[in-house]
């Protein structure tokens, strides 16, 4: 047990080589980007933070290549000075195989809480393993109008950035691909951008649940004020697309 224990801090102590190869050149106003992330292992990916300051008009998806590569896609609609930040922490995985190990090592409740409580305390000492950088826009302000538009059905998808998920990044992805979807006008917009009386209304609509998306019809009239359904056939059934 005290073997496996001390095994397992060792590893947590470890933090991994994170590297972003961002463009070196300014980008213009709604110019696309994609900033490789390196020393993620996949496995890991589903754990790592990305951080973006400010975020305010910018689109940042967290994707794969198809070797695996992982990425993020960036766009801005405005110029700036734009830092991303993927952090880390090696413990919650590390955490995860104590408590597994302690069980089939002890089998005692008892001590599988003390060594969760130690490691979790250990924790805080190590800083989580993070990269960042600084991507230049240049060009006009595009100022975007983020309210809803008129004379089209439209989806109103509001989600904290910062804590945007690959999985929740391949959704947009895919709802943006689908053909069925293409005359449905679809906003993503982060809480802190529902700045605006309309934005506000439309996010008091959900009462906090979020990841969530409002629909209506060309109208400009709600019909759905909910989660966000977590598959591209779920988003459909609840704009009424067939």
């Amino acid at each position: 047990m005290k073997t496996l224990t001390l095994f397992l801090l060792l590893c947590g102590a470890c933090s991994a080589d994170i590297r972003l190869e961002a463009p070196d050149e300014p980008l213009a106003v709604k110019e696309h980007a994609i900033i490789n992330v390196h020393g993620i292992p996949v496995a890991s990916l589903s754990q790592a933070k990305v951080d973006l300051t400010p975020s305010d008009g910018v689109t940042l998806i967290a994707a794969r290549s198809w070797t695996g590569q992982p990425f993020l896609l960036f766009q801005a609609r405005r110029p700036g000075t734009y830092t991303i930040s993927v952090s880390l922490n090696s413990w919650l995985n590390d955490l995860e195989i104590a408590v597994k190990g302690a069980q089939e090592a002890a089998g005692d409740d008892l001590e599988v809480r003390r060594l969760t409580e130690s490691i979790r305390r250990l924790q805080a000492v190590y800083e989580a393993s993070s990269a960042s950088c600084v991507v230049e826009v240049a060009g006009e302000d595009d100022n975007p109008i983020v309210v809803p538009p008129q004379g089209v059905a439209w989806a109103m998808v509001f989600r904290e950035s910062s804590q945007q998920t690959p999985k929740l990044a391949q959704l947009f992805l895919k709802l943006r691909q689908e053909p069925k979807l293409s005359d449905l006008e679809i906003r993503i917009v982060d809480p802190d951008q529902a700045t605006t009386d309309v934005l506000k209304d439309y996010l008091d609509l959900l009462e906090g649940n979020l990841p969530g998306v409002c629909f209506a019809d060309d109208k400009g009239k709600v019909f759905f004020a909910g989660s966000l359904p977590d598959t591209v056939d779920g988003f459909m059934e609840k704009a009424g697309v067939k």
